[in-house]
């Protein structure tokens, strides 16, 4: 799980491994191994508040990439959180990015499993990354709550 995290995700966009597990304290934190019978295939990071679910991280092994897993992780967490909106961001998808192709295909991957965008940015010392969510409205205030009481209010970031 570990080495899947380093490998997924840029320096820039992770929290410590000591950060994340930190913040699994807190009761409606988790971070989740994922495995299709024995085998891992996959982990994510759920932050579960009163009104919304916010996806930090979601993660499939190379080579298990393409079939199906992701959405149908994202299926079971509709699923378990039916009363809920998943909440989500991404790296923007801009021509110039040295990764456009990959960040488009991101944005119609979380598309095609009933995601949209919002008109609201997360920014961080990382970046800056499109909010996405499965909800017909999104509360900006009621996410920057979220994600401050994820981080014990030590993440700093800015909703734009």
């Amino acid at each position: 799980m570990k080495s899947l995290y380093f490998s997924a995700f840029p320096k820039t966009e992770r929290f410590s491994l000591l950060q994340l597990v930190l913040m699994t304290l807190h009761r409606n934190i988790h971070l989740q191994a994922i495995y299709d019978k024995t085998e891992f295939v996959g982990l994510d990071f759920l932050v579960e508040g009163k009104t919304e679910v916010y996806l930090g991280y979601l993660a499939i092994v190379p080579d298990k990439r393409g079939q199906g897993y992701g959405s149908r992780v994202l299926k079971v967490l509709e699923q378990n959180y039916s009363a809920k909106q998943l909440v989500l961001d991404i790296e923007p998808v801009t021509r110039k990015a040295e990764n456009y192709k990959q960040r488009s295909s991101r944005l119609h991957f979380y598309q095609h499993n009933g995601f949209h965008r919002t008109k609201k940015d997360l920014v961080d010392d990382g970046g800056e990354y499109a909010i996405l969510t499965t909800a017909n409205k999104f509360n900006p205030a009621v996410f920057k709550h979220l994600l401050k009481w994820m981080s014990f209010g030590l993440y700093r970031f800015k909703i734009e």
